[in-house]
Parts: C-alpha cells; sequence; structure tokens
C-alpha cells in the first residue's frame, strides 16, 4: 500500500493513461480501497477533476444531444445559448443555490422549447382527439415546471436580495454606534 508521500511523489495527470486506468479500476461499486485512497487523494489536490464531473453538466449535455443529435452546429449553438444564459443571470457571482436554480431554469427552458417543437410537428395536420390530449398535457406540464424553476429563482434571489439588505443596514447601524461613542468620548474626555 502506498503512503502519502508516495502518492504525491508519483504524481498523476488527468492525461496520463495510469490516471485512465485508476478510473477504470475506481469507476466500479467496489473498487480495491488502496486504488479509491488514490482516486481520492488526487481528487482532494485538483478540484477542477470534481467539477468536470458535475451532474448539472452532463444534464446539459443530455439535452444537447437529444434537441441537436445529428447536427453539430445546432449542438455548437445550443451550447453557446446556454452560456450566454448563464452569463446573462450573474452565473459565475452567485452562490451555489442559485446556480442549481439557473441551471434549472435554462434546462426547463430547453425541455419546453423542445416540447413546443414537437408539439406543433405531432399536431400539424390530422390527429386523433387523444394525441392532441396527450401532447397538450406534456406541453402544458412543461411549461408549469418552467414557471415553478422560474419562481423558485426569484424568491430565492429577492430572499438574498432582502438578507443582503439587512445585512447592510446592521452593519451601517453598527458603524453608526461606534461614531457616536467615539463621539461621546471625545466630549467626555475634552
Amino acid at each position: 500500500m502506498e503512503t502519502q508521500s508516495e502518492m504525491k511523489e508519483k504524481k498523476v495527470k488527468p492525461e496520463d493513461d495510469l490516471f485512465v486506468a485508476l478510473i477504470r479500476r475506481t469507476d466500479k461499486e467496489n473498487p480495491k480501497p488502496e486504488d479509491l485512497k488514490r482516486i481520492r487523494a488526487i481528487l482532494d489536490e485538483d478540484s477542477s477533476l470534481v467539477r468536470l464531473n458535475d451532474v448539472s453538466q452532463h444534464a446539459f449535455k443530455r439535452a444537447i444531444q437529444s434537441y441537436a443529435s445529428q447536427s453539430a452546429l445546432q449542438k455548437e449553438l445550443l451550447e453557446r445559448q446556454i452560456k450566454e444564459k448563464q452569463e446573462s443571470m450573474d452565473y459565475d457571482n452567485e452562490n451555489v443555490f442559485v446556480k442549481m436554480l439557473i441551471d434549472q431554469v435554462i434546462l426547463n427552458n430547453i425541455r419546453l422549447n423542445q416540447l413546443e417543437a414537437l408539439h406543433v410537428s405531432k399536431l400539424d395536420g390530422s390527429h386523433s382527439t387523444e394525441a392532441g390530449i396527450y401532447w397538450d398535457r406534456r406541453l402544458s406540464s412543461a411549461q408549469r415546471r418552467f414557471l415553478k424553476v422560474c419562481e423558485s429563482l426569484a424568491k430565492v434571489k429577492k430572499l438574498l436580495s432582502e438578507a443582503g439588505l439587512k445585512d447592510q443596514q446592521a452593519r451601517n447601524k453598527e458603524s453608526q454606534n461606534t461614531l457616536n461613542s467615539q463621539k461621546l468620548y471625545k466630549m467626555l474626555s475634552d
């Protein structure tokens, strides 16, 4: 079994064949404890590897794949639209909870748009009443999910904003009390 210092000496990088082999050995239900210890040490050292495997990023990739399965251009455009939407919502400067909600807003928007297009194609021309009801329900459900996550994001941002404002007011009051105390001390010492 390797010691911590031996692990650091044999620095494994993501592009190394050893790293790929280690991933294969640990990407299963019951890996060897020494392999698991080794991968944990690597992940502790470089958190960017953890971010690469972010669940929401997998969801985006799957949504992009299902939306633009054959077109590399459509995939590229959708990836850029996702980034643009994140930037417009100040994604990089938000806390983790808000980031999760922003991801959900964007994912639900993609799904809603997919269903809108599918709804039109399925109900174009003649169709059965059952098919019409089915596709209307699917679309309505996607619209409700999208609106619900938008409302949740708005509520959380409002609560965080109010909390920040109250925190700022408390700091201002504390500063004012300190100034008043200093003035009183100065008056008493004169």
